[in-house]
C-alpha cells in the first residue's frame, strides 16, 4: 500500500472517530445477538462496544465513557437487572435498557420503577422500534447533560452578578474610589452624590448617571472591566416566545437570563 493510501486510511479513520456523538455497550452472553444489536447501528454515527456477561461489562465501563447500556435479562454470573442497578450507582447519567423475554416482563417492570431500568424492550426486537428507542434515549441524555451545563453556567453567571452587587451596592461601594483612580469621577464631585444618593435611597451608579456626572457608557465600560462581562444593546435583538423555551426556566432565574440568538449550536443570553 502507497503512503498516500495510508495517510487516507488514517484520516477517514479520524473523520470517523470525531462524528461519533454516543457510545453504546451492549450485554448479552449470546455472540449471534450481540452481532445482530450492532448490525442495527451499522450507519449510525455510534461507538459500538461488546460484553458477553456482566463483569466483562463493567470491566468496559471502567475504561470507556458509555452513554447508553442495552443489556440482556438472563445471563450466568449476573442478571441484567443486577448489572443495571450497579451501573445506575457508578454510572448514574448512563441511560440503562433492558432486552427481555416476555416471561420476564413483570420482574423487569419492577426493576423500571426502581429507576435501574430506563426502558425495557421484548425479544424479538423490531429494529426500527430498537433504533428509535435508543435515539430518543440519548436524546434524553444529552439534554440531562445539557442542563447540568446550563446550570453551571448560570452559577458561574450568578457569582459574577454578586461579584458586581459588589462594586454597585449602597454603602461603601470601592466603585467610588475606583472610577476616582481612573479618572472619570472628581474627588470633590463624591460628597456630592453621596447626599443625593442617601437622599433619594438609591445606588451610586443611578446617582451619578441622574446628576450627569459620569457617562454611562464609560460607567459601563469600567464596570465591565471590572466584573468581567459583557455589555448588548437590547435593540440589536428581536426576542422570540418559541426561541425563548429553548433555556429552562429554572436556569434563566437563577443566572437573570434571557436567550435572545442562536447561531448554529452557540445560543447568546442577555444578562437582566
Amino acid at each position: 500500500m502507497h503512503v498516500s493510501n495510508i495517510i487516507a486510511d488514517q484520516k477517514q479513520s479520524a473523520d470517523r472517530t470525531s462524528s461519533v456523538k454516543h457510545t453504546l455497550l451492549f450485554v448479552d452472553d449470546e455472540v449471534r445477538v450481540l452481532k445482530a444489536l450492532k448490525r442495527v447501528f451499522v450507519d449510525d454515527d455510534y461507538k459500538i462496544l461488546t460484553a458477553e456477561n456482566g463483569k466483562a461489562a463493567l470491566e468496559i465501563l471502567a475504561d470507556n465513557s458509555v452513554n447508553l447500556v442495552v443489556s440482556d435479562y438472563s445471563m450466568p454470573g449476573m442478571t441484567g437487572i443486577d448489572l443495571l442497578k450497579i451501573i445506575r450507582e457508578k454510572y448514574p447519567d448512563t441511560i440503562r435498557i433492558m432486552l427481555t423475554a416476555h416471561s420476564n416482563t413483570d420482574i423487569v417492570m419492577g426493576a423500571v420503577n426502581d429507576g435501574a431500568v430506563y426502558k425495557f424492550i421484548n425479544k424479538p426486537w423490531n429494529d426500527d422500534d430498537l433504533s428509535l428507542s435508543i435515539e430518543l434515549a440519548l436524546a434524553q441524555f444529552d439534554l440531562i447533560r445539557e442542563n447540568k451545563k446550563l446550570k453551571r453556567v448560570a452559577q458561574k453567571q450568578l457569582t459574577e452578578i454578586n461579584r458586581l452587587k459588589h462594586f454597585t451596592g449602597i454603602d461603601y461601594s470601592p466603585l467610588s474610589s475606583i472610577l476616582i483612580d481612573k479618572g472619570v469621577l472628581l474627588p470633590g464631585q463624591l460628597e456630592i452624590v453621596e447626599k443625593y444618593r442617601k437622599q433619594n435611597n438609591t445606588i451610586l451608579i443611578r446617582s451619578l448617571i441622574d446628576l450627569g456626572m459620569v457617562e454611562e457608557e464609560s460607567l459601563l465600560k469600567v464596570i465591565q472591566v471590572l466584573s468581567k462581562t459583557d455589555f448588548i444593546s437590547f435593540p440589536e435583538f428581536r426576542l422570540d416566545e418559541d426561541f425563548s423555551k429553548l433555556l429552562p426556566r429554572d436556569v434563566c432565574e437563577i443566572g437573570c437570563l434571557a436567550p435572545v440568538r442562536k447561531e448554529n449550536k452557540t445560543i447568546t443570553a442577555v444578562r437582566l
